[in-house]
């Protein structure tokens, strides 16, 4: 057992590093058309950047990236893109980066845990991508813990509105 969990952290921490190296050499490679900061309820400034379609929006969705990495992973390079890919086909995309990563920041430097994700960061990201698109739902695409965050809402709000659908790429249910 603790050589599976050794193989699993080392997977862990050899995907993070790889996805972050792309991230920095591609970073450049893709522009979105805004880029936005908004608060959570406790203070933390989350970084968001929009990519709108060439007409009216099919939909609007939004990306969230998993664990050790930022919303790079959604966006890497043009023909890399699913942030493009998306646009391509019609949607405003947005693509999140969570507290902890990429362009979001905490001035006091305080600590945060996935539960601080789920009940702060996607009420907070819900509320201010509903109200700038102008539209009651959007549609989540998650990967892996981006997946996890939008499960565990769902499951503590049942009455949840703002989000039509979930698209969750390789986020385990039991975890």
């Amino acid at each position: 057992k603790m050589s599976g969990l050794l193989i699993g952290v080392g997977l862990l921490l050899t995907y993070g590093g790889i996805a972050r190296w792309v991230g920095r050499r591609n970073a450049a490679d893709t522009q979105p058309d805004e880029r936005h900061t908004f608060l959570t309820g406790d203070g933390w400034r989350l970084s968001i950047d929009r990519h709108k379609s060439a007409g009216a929006p099919t939909a609007v969705v939004v990306c969230c990236h998993g664990f050790g990495v930022n919303r790079i992973t959604m966006d890497l390079a043009p023909g890399c893109s699913l942030a493009q890919a998306l646009v391509a086909e019609g949607f405003e995309v947005w693509n999140v980066d969570l507290r902890g990563n990429g362009h979001s920041a905490d001035p006091t430097g305080r600590p945060h845990t996935v539960d601080d994700h789920i009940e702060r960061d996607v009420p907070a990201i819900l509320d201010f991508v509903t109200r700038k698109a102008g539209v009651g739902q959007i549609h989540w695409v998650g990967h892996s813990m981006g997946g996890i965050v939008q499960y565990a809402h769902l499951a503590r709000n049942p009455d949840e509105t703002r989000v039509a659908s979930v698209c969750a790429i390789a986020s385990p249910i039991v975890f």
